[in-house]
């Protein structure tokens, strides 16, 4: 099972029939020196342990409100170092489609990504391992601003399906909204050869 949380995040994780194994928490190193950081190529080099001696257990998944990208990669794989994630999750990018295509993460693919088009700031995105076989679920029609904004991904590790369905829902945003469409798209996803796991920041309490 994928386990990872930190004070600004939510993770749910629905296990497959046939998953097994226990819950193993993402550990991440005290913060170092911050260098300075661009939407350029950031200057750290990221090291994994390779793809295919990763299980579902040990899959890492790290999520931040980042509240504006834009300056702040280096930072982010500064704070992780040397604890490097497979998967990065941002909630309130602030950027549009043209800036989030610049931004590059050593070692990182923008794999799904949901940008506001008439609201300001919000916004979701998903990094994914450069030695990860993934492709965009692509399920861009079910978000609408403020109320449910989504950047999914869907993996293929050693065999297995693993879906990572990545939401943001404002503190403003429509409640009943949000659960509908998102119960869709747990329609849509639901699999018994799929191990779906969902992180975000929901603003429900």
């Amino acid at each position: 099972m994928v386990n990872s949380c930190n004070k600004d995040s939510a993770v749910i994780n629905i296990p497959s029939h046939a998953e097994t194994g226990a819950n193993r928490n993402l550990q991440v190193a005290t913060k170092p020196e911050v260098l300075q950081a661009s939407l350029g190529p950031t200057n750290l080099q990221v090291y994994t342990e390779p793809i295919e001696n990763i299980s579902t257990e040990a899959l890492q998944i790290f999520h931040q409100n980042i509240q504006e990208l834009r300056w702040k990669s280096n930072e982010v794989l500064n704070f992780l170092y040397p604890s490097f994630p497979h998967i990065l999750y941002f909630t309130e990018h602030h950027l549009n489609q043209y800036e989030i295509e610049l931004i590059q993460i050593d070692s990182y693919t923008l794999g799904a990504f949901f940008c506001r088009n008439t609201l300001k700031m919000g916004g979701v995105c998903t990094f994914v391992n450069k030695n990860l076989n993934f492709m965009n679920a692509d399920l861009r029609k079910f978000s609408h601003e403020q109320d449910i904004e989504e950047g999914t991904v869907k993996l293929f590790v050693n065999s297995l399906n693993i879906c990572i369905l990545s939401i943001y829902k404002a503190p403003s945003g429509n409640f009943a909204h949000f659960l509908d469409k998102l119960e869709k798209i747990l329609n849509l996803l639901h699999s018994n050869s799929t191990q779906l796991n969902i992180c975000g920041d929901i603003n429900i309490n």
